[in-house]
């Protein structure tokens, strides 16, 4: 039944997010320069014109986004009151090296890149491995918008409250039975109708669902008469993956709670038990395999989203690109235009009476010759004896030619890309001062959109540090950052 709740709700999500989807299509090939449809295209094909883009959008919005990423995210992980201070400096420690790791730097580029093309990028964290008794690991990864369907009803900024977010997308088979260790039976379900004589090779699709899901978390105060002599063990870390062992954790966690069920009733600890909304994670494979369905340890959810520009309907999200477009095309149909004027110009025409021209190839061969003598056969009835007239195209308007310079000029603004903020002296004011000022208040809109890249970095760092919390063994933490000083008797 939770698979075809997976597929059930990814329709409605398909059909919501429909038209955002189009226009996210359109406005990432506007940014690579394809910037006329096939109609335009043959039109200017037909007048004898290549259509030309002078792309402005793509090294303005490249700018911008070198500027947002050009300096290093740092998360400093801060221990709540009564927590360890070496606990919280060796998440700090991993944070960091897996930033180091996985080449973040990079991945937070494309993502960023993403927002500013198409309205919105993300990142996905999620535990490495799907295997039985793998070795502890969290990715962190740039994920591709074109897999990520949210609520279409939700407003906020970091989609908190969205009912669902689900990734959609297709793997072959083969791999489907790598990466989740998909028995013979379960393959033949995930099969389903596929007919091929290479089936494993054949896409299927793969749902991940993540929704909120009403949870109880237990945790204790040990009374202070007991601090000193009463040693508790740490609730067994959940293995979400699992499905052997999952009976056996399950029952080794609700053995954690009775005993301290009995210590609360020994009146040594004081148990609290406290309502939260954890994760809750479908995935399935195809239309009827279900792969997993639990509860996750975090409150968060893993898909990290970077918004643009957001109205109260997620659904309406806007691009920079969006802005741009009306300029950009504006800026080709000047230059093709100005290209097509002086085609005319260069391409002389005559107009001359039937018959007038016995050799029409001879005169458009021979025209432009210095010293040529044309004949033309006189018709004594017309003026001028019916000599052929030279048709000139009429001249553009000197203010015509200002306009592009204008165009440029507003796309920067568009961005506040203005020129001393790129770098160009051509733009910029003589005095250092005045540059500086410039400079200054030129980008304070960039800082309010490198602020809120900040505020989702953080998010993705807790995000991370929720997985550390709940599904890391110590010693395998610990041998990932390569660092024994936190052992107690350990060898610095």
């Amino acid at each position: 039944m939770s698979a075809e709740e997976n597929t059930r709700i990814l329709n409605s999500y398909m059909t919501e997010w429909e038209m955002w989807r189009n226009k996210a299509i359109k406005y990432r090939n506007f940014y690579r320069g394809k910037q006329y449809s096939k109609r335009e295209s043959k039109k200017l094909v037909g007048m004898g014109l290549k259509p030309l883009v002078i792309n402005i959008c793509r090294p303005l919005l490249e700018q911008q986004v070198a500027i947002l990423t050009s300096s290093k995210p740092t998360w400093k992980v801060v221990p709540l009151q009564g927590a360890s201070k070496e606990t919280a400096e060796m998440a700090e420690k991993w944070l960091v090296g897996k930033w180091n790791a996985d080449y973040l730097d990079i991945q937070l580029n494309q993502v960023i890149n993403d927002r500013q093309t198409v309205g919105i990028g993300y990142f996905f964290i999620d535990i490495a491995n799907f295997m039985e008794n793998a070795t502890f690991d969290i990715t962190m990864e740039r994920l591709n918008w074109k897999y990520v369907y949210p609520d279409p009803n939700c407003y906020k900024f970091d989609f908190s409250d969205a009912e669902n977010i689900i990734i959609r997308k297709k793997i072959s088979l083969g791999y489907a039975q790598i990466k989740f260790g998909l028995s013979e039976n379960q393959l033949r379900r995930a099969m389903g109708t596929i007919l091929s004589q290479n089936p494993m090779s054949q896409s299927v699709n793969i749902i991940d669902r993540f929704s909120k899901y009403p949870t109880v978390h237990h945790s204790y105060d040990v009374k202070p008469e007991y601090r000193d002599s009463l040693q508790i063990d740490k609730m067994p870390p959940q293995l979400f993956y699992t499905t052997k062992l999952k009976g056996k954790i399950n029952r080794e966690r609700q053995q954690w709670v009775k005993d301290l069920k009995v210590l609360e009733n020994d009146g040594k600890i004081e148990l609290k038990n406290k309502k939260e909304l954890n994760i809750y994670r479908c995935i399935s494979v195809g239309t009827d395999l279900e792969i997993f369905e639990g509860v996750m340890d975090i409150r968060d959810y893993p898909v990290i989203p970077f918004v643009n520009d957001m109205s109260d309907e997620a659904t309406k999200i806007d691009a920079e690109t969006s802005f741009l477009e009306g300029i950009q095309e504006a800026s080709n149909k000047f230059y093709m235009m100005t290209i097509h004027n002086a085609m005319l110009t260069g391409n002389v025409k005559f107009m001359a009476p039937k018959g007038a021209i016995t050799n029409k190839s001879q005169w458009q061969r021979t025209w432009a010759l210095p010293g040529v003598v044309q004949e033309w056969e006189i018709q004594a009835n017309l003026p001028d004896g019916g000599k052929p007239q030279v048709i000139q195209p009429s001249p553009l308007p000197s203010a015509f030619y200002d306009l592009s310079e204008d165009l440029r000029k507003k796309a920067e603004y568009q961005l506040s890309m203005f020129a001393p903020v790129r770098g160009d002296a051509s733009g910029s004011p003589e005095t250092f001062s005045t540059t500086s000022t410039l400079q200054n208040y030129g980008t304070e809109r960039l800082k309010n959109s490198a602020r809120k890249i900040e505020v989702m970095m953080a998010k993705a760092g807790e995000v991370m540090i929720q997985f550390l919390q709940n599904y890391a063994d110590t010693n395998e933490l610990l041998e990932y950052i390569d660092d024994r000083s936190y052992l107690d008797g350990g060898q610095p």
